[in-house]
C-alpha cells in the first residue's frame, strides 16, 4: 500500500503513514505529540508547525518504497549536513626530519672506517652501516610512539622525545669513535692486558693499540718514536689456506726467512715460529702460527732499521690467552 512522509508540526521529523492512516491522529516518534496527519497533508489552518518557527513546517511528500526495501531516510527541514570526519595528522612533525639526517649522516661518516675494518668482506661495511642506523631510528620511533600515547596523541611530544633520541645518537656517532681512537693511540706506562674478542694479551709498555687497516687484522699494536711507527705486532685471524702451520708459515716468510725448528706455546696451543732478517716495517722479522678451532692465527712482528722488537712479540705470546673457549 502507498505510504506518504508527512512531518510533524510539532518537532518537524518526518515519517511516513500509510495512505488509509492519513485520516486518523498519528503520535510522533520523536517529540510524542500527536497531530492529524490528514490536516498537516493538506496544511489545514489550526495545525502547528515547529515550535522555534514562526510558520508551518513544510510538508515533505515521497513516494512509498517497494515492498520489502527500506524507505528512503528523508533529513529534517533546515537540518545542518553531517560534518566531514577529521584528518588524522602523522605521529611526528616535519621538523623531527632534520635531527634524522644528522644521525644519519654522522653514522655514515664516522662509522665508515670502523665497519670497514671490522669487515672481512669487501663491500659489508655498507651492510652494517645500514642496520646500525636502521635500529636506532626504529628504537627512536617506537619510544616516540609510546610517548606519544602516554601524553594522550601529542604531537610535539612524540616528535621532542623522536628528536631529542636522534640528537643523542648523532652525538654518540661522533664522540665514541673519537674517544675510542684517542684511547688507542696512547702508548701504555705499564703493560695494560686488551682485549680482541676470541683472544687477549698485554700491550707492552711503550705501545699502544691502533686501529687494524685490513678486515682479517683482529690486533695490531704499534710502537712509536717522534711520530714516527718503528715497530708493530699484529694478528690476522681467517680460514686456513694451507695443510698445516708449517707449510704457512714458509709461505709468510718465503725466501727470505726461514721456519725455526723451536715451536711455540700459545696459551696451551703449539704453534710453529719462522723468522727473517728484514728491516722493513711492511714485512714480519717474526712469525708464530697456530691451527686452532679450523682457524689460523698468524702473530707478526716487524720493524723498522734497527729497532728491535723481540721481547715485545714474546712478552704477546706469553700472556696470550684465549677467550673464546
Amino acid at each position: 500500500m502507498a505510504a506518504r512522509t508527512v512531518t510533524c508540526p510539532d518537532c518537524g521529523a518526518p515519517q511516513q503513514i500509510a495512505e488509509d492512516q492519513l485520516a486518523k491522529t498519528c503520535r510522533c516518534p520523536r517529540c510524542g505529540k500527536t497531530f492529524a496527519p490528514a490536516e498537516v497533508d493538506r496544511g489545514a489552518p489550526g495545525t502547528a508547525g515547529p515550535k522555534d518557527s514562526a510558520s508551518p513546517a513544510p510538508v515533505t511528500l515521497v513516494p512509498a518504497a517497494p515492498a520489502g526495501q527500506p524507505a528512503t531516510p528523508v533529513e529534517p527541514a533546515g537540518a545542518a549536513p553531517a560534518a566531514a570526519p577529521e584528518k588524522r595528522r602523522p605521529m611526528l612533525a616535519w621538523w623531527a626530519l632534520f635531527p634524522t639526517l644528522g644521525f644519519v649522516a654522522a653514522r655514515l661518516i664516522a662509522g665508515w672506517p670502523e665497519e670497514g675494518a671490522r669487515s672481512s668482506i669487501p663491500g659489508a661495511e655498507i651492510g652494517g652501516l645500514i642496520g646500525a642506523i636502521g635500529v636506532g631510528v626504529l628504537i627512536s620511533i617506537l619510544l616516540a610512539w609510546i610517548v606519544y600515547r602516554l601524553a594522550h596523541r601529542s604531537r610535539m611530544a612524540a616528535s621532542l622525545t623522536f628528536s631529542g633520541l636522534m640528537v643523542l645518537m648523532l652525538a654518540g656517532s661522533v664522540l665514541v669513535p673519537l674517544a675510542r681512537t684517542r684511547a688507542e693511540g696512547r702508548p701504555a706506562d705499564k703493560p695494560v692486558t686488551a682485549s680482541f674478542g676470541a683472544f687477549a694479551f698485554d700491550v707492552p709498555a711503550g705501545w699502544s693499540r691502533a686501529r687494524p687497516g685490513r678486515g682479517k687484522t683482529a690486533a695490531m699494536i704499534m710502537l712509536k718514536r717522534g711520530g714516527t711507527t718503528v715497530g708493530v705486532v699484529m694478528v690476522d685471524v681467517g680460514r686456513p689456506t694451507l695443510p698445516d702451520a708449517r707449510q704457512a708459515a714458509r709461505a709468510i716468510v718465503g725466501a727470505t726467512g726461514e721456519v725455526l725448528p723451536e715451536p711455540a706455546r700459545v696459551d696451551g696451543a703449539e704453534g710453529v715460529r719462522a723468522g727473517a732478517k728484514t728491516a722493513d716495517l711492511s714485512k714480519p722479522r717474526h712469525v708464530v702460527v697456530v691451527y686452532r678451532g679450523g682457524k689460523v692465527y698468524i702473530i707478526m712482528g716487524g720493524a723498522a732499521g734497527g729497532t728491535d722488537v723481540s721481547d715485545a712479540f714474546e712478552r704477546v705470546l706469553k700472556t696470550w690467552r684465549w677467550t673464546d673457549s
